[in-house]
């Protein structure tokens, strides 16, 4: 027993001691690893910050050139300009012939608001692809009465025979939607500026209403209501430069040309002492050719663009209107298109993610 109580007591012992080196040989070995831990994270967060601070600072142009996802939306605020709106011209005498130097009484579309909005996916390559949807809409009135004198209806048909009303009331409403799906891909062009070329599909509608009232004289409640529309599809190619004034301010320009193929439908309907004298309603299938241009200013930070600029656009021989041209032959049609504009000023919120 005292043996084996000897031989414990000195196990024991041999434990303890060969215990404490080998515990402070751990606890080197732990502060050794989190030392080597601890400089690790230090070294991947100054790495982090590095490339955020790259991100922070890039030039404004990159940004049409990184990849991710995108979304922007524009504040519209257009004018459109389209001729052949004219409604009466001042009568002093009631002769029937319009006096030299008497204005035309015509609308004019105002300046209204509308809407731009896209989402689409950009690659490390450079190629992207999007979704733009644009509305826009504007209308215009008018009411004249000259008392002493009348007015000469210009929109009713010659072969009426009315042609004098005491007083006229006119109203037009203009309504766009524009879907665009297209793709593209970023070129860097130099150190501070950067390209971007485009290609895709386009679909539109525009839709006009033209209401117009005669009253008085040869008229009793006479009305003239023409309305046309149109809507096409097509393809559209366009182009982009951005140039860096700085790291977060650059201006860009912007340059595009799109061929719709559609339907222009027109209708005419004319009425007077509550009954219809003419009623009738056309179709051309057209081409129809569009030229838009924009040039502005853009300040980036981070994912966030914030951009503002002037764009204007051109649709050629969209206007289609039904109208009587010959008092000798009341068959004579003249159909002939009109061209349609827009311009004026765009805001843009752009977040890249």
């Amino acid at each position: 027993m005292r043996k084996l109580k000897a031989r414990t007591v000195v196990f024991a012992i041999c434990c303890c001691v060969l215990a404490f080196p080998l515990r402070g040989s751990c606890d080197e070995l732990t502060v050794s690893y989190s030392s080597e831990n601890l400089s690790m994270a230090e070294r991947y967060e100054e790495r982090l910050d590095t490339l955020e601070a790259k991100f922070e600072t890039q030039p404004t142009s990159m940004t049409c050139c990184c990849p991710g996802w995108f979304a922007d939306i524009d504040y519209l605020n257009w004018k459109p300009r389209q001729a052949g709106l004219g409604v009466a011209v001042l009568d002093p005498v009631g002769a029937g012939v319009p006096s030299g130097g008497q204005p035309i009484q015509s609308l004019n579309f105002g300046r209204n608001s509308g809407l731009r909005v896209g989402i689409g996916r950009r690659t490390i390559t450079g190629w992207d692809v999007g979704l733009k949807y644009t509305y826009f809409e504007s209308d215009d009135s008018l009411a004249f009465a000259p008392g002493n004198g009348q007015v000469l209806a210009m929109l009713s048909s010659p072969a009426t025979g009315l042609t004098n009303a005491d007083s006229v009331n006119a109203a037009a409403n203009l309504r766009l939607n524009i879907v665009d799906l297209e793709a593209g891909r970023c070129f860097r062009l130099a150190e501070c500026a950067t390209a971007r070329a485009s290609i895709g599909l386009r679909y539109a509608s525009l839709d006009e209403e033209l209401r117009v009232r005669y009253d008085g004289a040869a008229f009793a409640g006479g009305l003239v209501d023409a309305p046309h529309d149109f809507s096409g599809f097509g393809g559209r190619m366009g182009g982009e430069i951005h140039w860096d004034l700085t790291n977060r301010l650059s201006v860009f320009g912007q340059l595009g040309v799109a061929l719709l193929a559609g339907e222009i439908q027109s209708s005419r309907r004319e009425e007077n002492a509550g009954a219809v004298i003419i009623d009738v309603t056309d179709g051309v299938d057209q081409v129809v050719p569009i030229v838009d241009m924009s040039v502005g200013a853009e300040w980036q930070r981070g994912p966030v663009g914030l951009s503002a600029g002037y764009e204007l656009s051109n649709w050629f021989n969209v206007v289609g209107r039904t109208d009587f041209a010959d008092s000798f032959n009341g068959g004579s049609i003249d159909d002939g298109g009109t061209d349609l504009g827009f311009d004026g000023f765009f805001v843009r919120l752009t977040y890249v993610r």
